[in-house]
Order: structure tokens, then sequence, then C-alpha cells
């Protein structure tokens, strides 16, 4: 089982993605592509677990985006959740 809200293809870039492995049968948590490789895939059996894990993910990507924007480093994408809104 899995599914991408950005992408009905596959997950992008930078998703955080839950996912069931039936060989295993444990939900797998981690973040695509090279943070996945640093962070980690995070193995539960229950999927209250595995829920609380992925939304700490979001909300510890949103947490640095808005750090990086504020302190005027690189952000990892544009998002409204994180981008300064320029008034003109």
């Amino acid at each position: 089982m899995r599914y991408s809200i950005f992408n009905e293809y596959g997950p992008g870039e930078w998703e955080v993605v839950i996912d069931f492995d039936d060989s295993k049968q444990v939900y797998n948590v981690y973040a695509t592509m090279d943070r996945a490789s640093k962070g980690g895939i995070f193995d539960f059996t229950d999927f209250s677990e595995a829920k609380e894990k992925f939304l700490k993910l979001l909300g510890d990507t949103i947490f640095f985006n808005r750090y990086y924007v504020q302190e005027g480093m690189g952000k990892m994408y544009p998002s409204p959740l994180w981008d300064k809104e320029e008034n003109d």
C-alpha cells in the first residue's frame, strides 16, 4: 500500500512516506531520496505508531524550512507553509 498526495505515479523527491511491507507485515516510514539513506527507514507493527512518526517527520520538515527561511538559508523546496509572503 502506497499513496502519494502530490504525485499519483509515486513519491517525489521530498516526500515523507508510510507504506506497508506485506512480506514483513510492518509499516515503513521514511523520507524519500537521499534523506531516506541518511535518516533510515523506521518499521512499525502498529499503524498508530507509524502515523505518529510520519506526522513527526512532516512537522520537522516544516520547522526546519521555516528556520531556514528566517535565517536566509536555502530551503528544500517552495511551500506556502514556510515561504514568506511578499507585500508590495
